[in-house]
């Protein structure tokens, strides 16, 4: 890490006053928030880039940040600000990414922040203290296409209008304490990665559209409430490599699937759940298969009715009759 000492950062920007894009990641700056926020704001005022993760920053954020009216992405990451995000981030009406994991933030995100209409990727991620819900409004933001707030402590339903996001691509809201069913985000089609592991979400999944998520390569749902039946469509989605669902309350048998050939799957975990009945013979088929959980299920019959061939790919395979 390079350390800044002599010029410090007043010096450093007092006479970039019309630069537009400021990038000091990983730079040892080492400023409390009354000192770094005044020197930004006056000193650069047309910047549309702030990037300063890594840059041992502190808070709190000081109000002057907001002359700061081009900025479209804040960028600060990795600083140790032990504070709150403030409600006057919502005025960066230019905004396009937030990007604020591993502050050490708390209190409650501000609602207002997902009125931002140019809002694209926001992330989140470890800050444990930070608290908050998710709007409805948040479906209104046309353009949102990542968004990670794991590792946080999130709370309340997940809208079912975020169905509208059309434009999501990531979606990672993974250790939090989100509560109720998982809407259908039927129109997310370009959807690759969710995460939402480790949070108290409820119901079933058989009656989501799952055949529409083309482009789907990672689906993890462990650790929740989950019940009901395990849609095969699951099994069919053309780009699925990883399909977690562990540690849920499924029950029933495992129907056969087809477009075995096809399946991408390499990491299947089932395990913890309620299953019953036969292992259908179509999960043997899968041959990019290198992890196959299956214990702690209630799964019964005989394994001589497969091959050595069919079972010999799998390098973890567990399971348990009971």
């Amino acid at each position: 890490m390079l350390k800044l000492e002599d010029p410090n950062l007043a010096m450093l920007v007092q006479n970039l006053s019309e630069l537009k894009e400021l990038d000091l990641d990983g730079v040892n700056i080492s400023a409390p928030g009354n000192e770094w926020c005044q020197v930004l704001s006056s000193s650069v005022p047309n910047r549309r880039v702030l990037s300063m993760s890594s840059c041992s920053l502190s808070g709190p954020f000081e109000f002057s940040l907001l002359k700061l009216q081009s900025l479209s992405i804040i960028h600060l990451y990795n600083n140790p600000f032990n504070a709150p995000v403030p409600e006057f981030f919502a005025n960066f009406i230019n905004l396009t990414s937030l990007h604020l994991s591993s502050c050490g933030l708390n209190g409650t995100f501000p609602e207002n922040i997902f009125k931002i209409p140019t809002l694209q990727t926001l992330y989140l991620s470890n800050n444990e203290l930070l608290q908050g819900a998710l709007p409805d409004f948040i479906g209104d933001l046309t353009v949102l296409s990542i968004v990670d707030l794991s590792v946080c402590n999130f709370r309340g339903s997940i809208p079912s209008s975020m169905a509208n996001l059309t434009q999501l691509v990531y979606l990672d809201m993974s250790s939090n304490n989100f509560t109720g069913p998982i809407p259908s985000f039927s129109r997310a089609k370009n959807l690759t990665q969710m995460y939402l592991f480790r949070n108290h979400l409820t119901g079933k999944i058989d009656s989501l559209n799952w055949k529409d998520f083309l482009n789907l390569v990672n689906l993890e749902l462990s650790y929740n409430s989950l019940e009901g039946n395990i849609p095969v469509s699951l099994f069919s989605l053309p780009s699925l490599q990883i399909l977690q669902l562990s540690s849920n309350h499924f029950s029933g048998q495992l129907n056969e699937f087809s477009n075995v050939s096809s399946c991408q799957l390499e990491i299947l975990d089932l395990s913890s759940n309620y299953l019953e009945g036969p292992i259908p013979k179509s999960i043997f088929k899968l041959r990019g298969i290198r992890d196959l959980l299956l214990s702690s299920n209630k799964f019964n019959g005989s394994l001589q009715r497969f091959n050595s061939q069919e079972i010999f790919p799998f390098l973890i395979f567990h399971t348990i009759a009971c």
